[in-house]
């Protein structure tokens, strides 16, 4: 079987997929949401109408050579307050992202029919967000039915063309990948960018120590003290959607495009966040937030930076596993630089606070040994180890502590 004769199968098996959605009945899980944001009162509105529909959602049609789809915009206060976009390159722990520029980036978010990605999985909204002078506009592309994909593909590629950059939550694991086969399979030439900056991986590199749930709503409520009221759940939107084309019923569909105009719009104000937390840095009195920062310092080797804010980590917090962690770091750093007196006290320290942890020991060992070549001192602090890792010590997977142990007692019978 040649590619051509495996993408026409391909094709057959997704559509054969889609038309088991159309009749699959949702109308239960709908009908239990709209008792629960409250929204029986409306009734169950139908509209079969495309230009209908554009009017109930307060949005236009366009059309091309492949179709028709709905285009709804919004204009909004930018909310931007940052300066300096362009520091973000040290939560994105890449120097390129110094070039990141809110001027020509989009930020996308979509809605599809399911949340778990494959090829039968497509995007029915797609939500972009850009600058436009001192505005924030939102434009949606809402696809009304399942044949209209490729017109309302095109045009969304047509609209990114002339951006170079693009902000996502989760995008680079979900929604570019999701976008990029939908482009394929229609034999569409998908969009390109020079930068793409994912905001859940920067969200767990700086708070991954701070909040188990690092979801778009919950960080809006933690960082940005704006929870979301009234607000449909991501995992029932493919359902209302579904309902949509079954049923042509449409009074959900608002929440779901507002839902998606909510999330761009926090993507922008968690943007602001962080280039703000960059700013302020010698502010922050959050030992775990000092730390994770301090971590993306060392990756791009501004070890003073680095240095500074885990000495400041350690003065907020009383928790020993944590000081354990960050003064391991640290003393890492001292002895790469050959600042072997800091290095030292750190790992004396280190003894006393976190006695059965073999690191203090083993790096004690090392700098006795090839350093200050004191075998006896050296030996004696892993003779300190054994005692204290008890019977099997020999074992212990952290260093080859049996063969450090006789190397050092032949080195002492010479001397």
């Amino acid at each position: 079987m040649d590619i051509k004769e495996k993408i026409e199968r391909l094709k057959r098996e997704i559509k054969e997929s889609q038309r088991n959605l159309y009749t699959e009945d949702k109308s239960q899980t709908v009908e239990k949401l709209r008792i629960l944001l409250r929204e029986e009162a409306r009734g169950k509105k139908r509209i079969g109408n495309i230009d209908e529909l554009a009017n109930h959602l307060d949005a236009q049609v366009f059309e091309n050579d492949y179709g028709k789809f709905i285009v709804k915009e919004e204009l909004l206060e930018n909310e931007f307050y940052g300066e300096d976009v362009e520091r973000i390159h040290v939560l994105a722990k890449e120097d390129i992202f110094k070039n990141y520029n809110l001027s020509n980036n989009i930020f996308l978010d979509l809605e599809t029919s399911g949340l778990s990605g494959g090829v039968g999985t497509f995007a029915f909204l797609v939500g972009i967000g850009y600058l436009e002078k001192d505005n924030f506009k939102i434009k949606q592309f809402f696809l009304p039915d399942l044949p209209s994909e490729k017109a309302l593909l095109l045009e969304v590629a047509l609209f990114l063309k002339d951006f170079e950059s693009i902000t996502t939550f989760n995008g680079k694991a979900f929604d570019l990948p999701l976008l990029t086969s939908r482009y394929r399979l229609n034999l569409l030439e998908e969009p390109d960018f020079d930068l793409h900056l994912d905001l859940l991986h920067v969200a767990r590199r700086v708070y991954k120590r701070s909040f188990a749930d690092r979801s778009l709503s919950s960080l809006e409520e933690k960082l940005l003290g704006k929870p979301r009221k009234s607000d449909i759940a991501s995992n029932l939107i493919p359902d209302v959607y579904f309902n949509f084309l079954r049923t042509n019923e449409v009074s959900l569909l608002g929440k779901v495009i507002k839902h998606n105009e909510i999330d761009i719009f926090s993507m922008l104000k968690l943007l602001s966040h962080f280039v703000a937390l960059l700013q302020r840095l010698e502010e922050i009195q959050n030992p775990e937030v000092l730390y994770s920062i301090s971590r993306l310092y060392t990756e791009l080797k501004d070890n003073d930076t680095s240095i500074r804010l885990m000495k400041r980590a350690l003065r907020y917090t009383e928790d020993i596993s944590f000081i354990f962690e960050v003064k391991r770091d640290l003393s890492i750093i001292y002895k790469r630089f050959s600042m072997w007196e800091k290095a030292e006290k750190l790992w004396t320290e280190l003894l006393s606070e976190t006695p059965f942890e073999p690191f203090p020991y083993i790096e004690l060992a090392k700098f006795y040994e090839h350093k200050l070549r004191d075998f006896k001192k050296a030996k004696e602090i892993i003779n300190i180890l054994k005692e204290k890792l008890g019977e099997g010590w020999e074992f212990c997977t952290y260093d080859d502590i049996l063969k450090r142990d006789i190397r050092l007692d032949r080195k002492m019978e010479k001397d």
